[in-house]
Parts: C-alpha cells; sequence; structure tokens
C-alpha cells in the first residue's frame, strides 16, 4: 500500500487543496478516529490549516464529527472520523476529475471548430 504522503500527492495532483489532501490522508484504516491534536502532529499542519481543511472535509461530507467532554473545564475534544470508506472517497475525487477533463476535451473540441 501507497504511504501516506504519496497518497496526499497523488490527492493534489487530482485536484484536491494540498493542505486537505494531507488531512485525508491521515486515515489509514476507515475506523480511526483522530482528534485535532492528532492531525496537526501527523500533517505538521498548524491548528488555523487544520481546521479549514476539516471544514472542506465536512462540507463535503467524508468526515464526521464528534464531541468529547473534557476532563474539568475547558471545550470539548473534537474527534473526527471517515463518514464513509475511503474507497467511495477517493472514488468520488475520480469521478470529478473525470467530469472536468471532458469538460476540458469538449472546450478544446469547440475551439477547434471555432477556427476551423
Amino acid at each position: 500500500m501507497l504511504k501516506e504522503p504519496q497518497i496526499a500527492k497523488l490527492l493534489t495532483a487530482n485536484g484536491l487543496a494540498p493542505n486537505v489532501a494531507r488531512v485525508l490522508a491521515c486515515w489509514t484504516e476507515d475506523d480511526d478516529e483522530l482528534t485535532q491534536v492528532d492531525i496537526e502532529m501527523f500533517t505538521r499542519l498548524r491548528q488555523p490549516e487544520v481546521s479549514v481543511a476539516v471544514g472542506e472535509l465536512r462540507r463535503r461530507g467524508w468526515i464526521a464529527t464528534s464531541h468529547v467532554p473534557k476532563e474539568g473545564k475547558g471545550r470539548p475534544i473534537h474527534l473526527y472520523t471517515l463518514s464513509r470508506p475511503m474507497r467511495e472517497i477517493v472514488r468520488e475525487i475520480v469521478r470529478e476529475r473525470t467530469r472536468e477533463i471532458d469538460r476540458q476535451q469538449e472546450l478544446a473540441a469547440q475551439l477547434l471548430q471555432a477556427v476551423a
């Protein structure tokens, strides 16, 4: 299996923003539960960068968030899990990329017809 940095590079090459790709590549198992700190340590991104990337992944419906009360005072700990298997997420990315390639080919064909 590919290492996570290679997966992140492939996800970026297929249209994901680099930080979003790095965060998504954190999940080596579909049932992994990761905290914000886990993701920061794994990706070496700062908290604001991780928060933005997590927000994008949540917007796409790829990760789910649960809250665990912190002992004593303080904010609850956020746990992030994939909301569907990584294989399904990758298939969705490939479909999006294929549609974009098809659109670009259609525009190129239109340009050729326009100058013919």
